[in-house]
């Protein structure tokens, strides 16, 4: 049992050694701005802020790709049509289709009656509407 107690007095003065470390680290580092005459809590005139030009970034939005979908730009004159029906591969999406043909999603969702546009099998055949001009 006293070695208990010796023990504990022990852990206790180390503990108690570590927090006056800490402490004195600490404090010195807060003062070392007060010891060395350095007063930035008050502004000089050198110091103001002075105006700077921002530069402005451009806003990139990316574009989602489907695996195996290569999307085309906006159709260009004398642009071919687009064709009557498309068969649905592994991966496709409506949204990607619809990129892929330059046609809206909601003209790809009405022309083929779909009802939830996120049911479409692999192997569906779906009509292409017209491209938006």
């Amino acid at each position: 049992m006293g070695q208990e107690r010796g023990d504990r007095s022990v852990w206790r003065r180390a503990g108690l050694v570590i927090i006056a470390t800490l402490s004195v680290s600490l404090l010195a580092g807060c003062s070392t701005a007060f010891l060395d005459g350095d007063d930035s809590a008050t502004p000089s005139p050198e110091a103001a802020a002075t105006p700077t030009s921002v530069s402005l970034l451009r806003i990139v939005t990316p574009t989602p790709v489907t695996p195996g979908v290569t999307p085309t730009g906006p159709a260009s004159p004398g642009a071919t049509q687009n064709p009557e029906t498309y068969i649905v591969a592994e991966g496709d999406s409506l949204y990607a289709i619809a990129l892929q043909f330059d046609v809206e999603l909601d003209a790809l969702i009405q022309v083929n009656g779909l009802s939830d546009p996120n049911d479409i099998q692999v192997g569906q055949e779906l009509k292409i509407p017209p491209r938006a001009q």
